[in-house]
């Protein structure tokens, strides 16, 4: 079963705090964790369950949105480097791996900054929760992303 979410264009999104994401439904899939598993070098949790990082992949292949288009919706394209700042991640429990969740969230802040070697910059927050089929919170996802506005630095 792929997963369902239908991503929307950058351009019908809106960058700033409290607009929410599209969302839709992810499973993560055998191959997908087999690969991540492998990317981190570690082994997968004897219980069967996804890898706790998983919960990051669900959540923003569930956002309804790229990576690509939500930084194009806030006037920074990949080509420029955005990056990823943090991520915090909610447990609360461990996820499947081919359990289709469903994911909501949006957009908690955008703060302008500036610094020494990236210039002027904005950090994007947003917040997707995953969700069991039947509605259980299952995990959160709260992200920060570094989007470059050029400029010097002071």
């Amino acid at each position: 079963m792929p997963d369902t979410t239908p991503h929307v264009d950058g351009a019908a999104l809106e960058i700033r705090a409290g607009a929410e994401l599209p969302g839709g439904t992810y499973r993560l899939g055998a191959d997908r964790h087999d690969r991540l598993v492998a990317a981190l070098g570690g082994g997968a949790p004897a219980d069967g369950s996804a890898h706790p990082l998983a919960a990051w992949l669900i959540a923003m292949g569930g956002s309804g949105v790229s990576l690509a288009d939500l930084f194009a919706a806030a006037g920074v394209p990949m080509e420029t480097g955005p990056m990823l700042g943090a991520c915090e991640l909610e447990l609360a429990r461990p996820l499947g791996i081919e359990t289709p969740y469903a994911v909501r969230g949006g957009i908690l802040d955008v703060e302008a900054k500036t610094g020494r070697r990236l210039g002027r910059f904005d950090v994007l927050r947003i917040r997707l929760e995953v969700r069991e089929p039947d509605g259980a919170a299952a995990a959160a996802c709260i992200v920060s992303m570094i989007l470059p506005r050029g400029g010097a630095g002071t």
